[in-house]
């Protein structure tokens, strides 16, 4: 399990909020390369559970600044 390493607030859709050190999760690593003239915007969609199976709610994307 990944854990936040720094504090930080954000900004987005679901209004403003602040992620602390310490709250756990999900890290994605990947590299998209963008050969046009404008600039294109996706979204990632999860579906996370705890291991009892508990489905987790809302689930936020966040645009790391680290």
């Amino acid at each position: 399990m990944a854990f936040i390493m720094k504090a930080f607030p954000c900004s987005g859709a679901t209004g403003d909020y602040s992620i602390y050190k310490g709250y756990p999760c999900i890290v994605i690593n990947g590299t998209i390369q963008n050969d046009y003239d404008k600039d294109y915007y996706f979204g990632i969609n999860a579906n996370v559970y705890k291991f009892d199976g508990y489905r987790i709610e809302p689930v936020l994307t966040v645009n790391s600044h680290i």
